[in-house]
C-alpha cells in the first residue's frame, strides 16, 4: 500500500480559482491533519483574491472516535454522501450560507463504520 500524499495548497487554490463563478466555493475536507492544513491554507490564499470560501471537515468514522492515533474521527465513506447532498443543494440554487448550514446539519448526523476482512498491511 502506497503512502498518501494530499493535494498541495497551490493545487487546491488553483482548483478553487478554476471553479469559482463569483458565488463562492464550498470545500468538503476529510478529517486528516495534512488535508485540513492544506485546504485551510488554500482557502486563505483564495480569500486574498476575494473569493468567498467556506468548508466542512467531515468526520464520519465512529470506529476511531477516541483513538490515540488520529485527530478525532476520520472522514471516510460519508464524504461521498456529503458531496451528493451539497451538490444537489448547489444545483437547486442554494447559496454559500445555506450550503454551509446544510453541511453542518449533515455532518452532525453522518456516521459510518469501516470494517476489513484482512489487515491493511502485513
Amino acid at each position: 500500500m502506497g503512502k498518501y500524499f494530499p493535494p498541495t495548497p497551490d493545487q487546491i487554490y488553483e482548483t478553487i480559482k478554476a471553479v469559482d463563478t463569483g458565488r463562492g466555493v464550498f470545500l468538503i475536507i476529510k478529517n486528516y491533519s495534512s488535508d485540513v492544513m492544506n485546504f485551510e491554507m488554500a482557502k486563505d490564499m483564495a480569500e486574498l483574491d476575494e473569493i468567498k470560501v467556506r468548508y466542512i471537515i467531515v468526520d464520519d468514522d465512529i470506529a476511531v472516535e477516541n483513538s490515540l492515533y488520529t485527530q478525532g474521527r476520520r472522514g471516510v465513506a460519508g464524504t461521498i454522501l456529503m458531496h451528493k447532498i451539497l451538490g444537489a443543494a448547489a444545483d437547486q440554487g442554494a447559496d454559500l450560507d445555506e450550503i454551509e448550514q446544510l453541511a453542518q446539519n449533515v455532518n452532525a448526523h453522518l456516521k459510518t463504520l469501516g470494517v476489513a476482512l484482512n489487515p491493511a498491511s502485513p
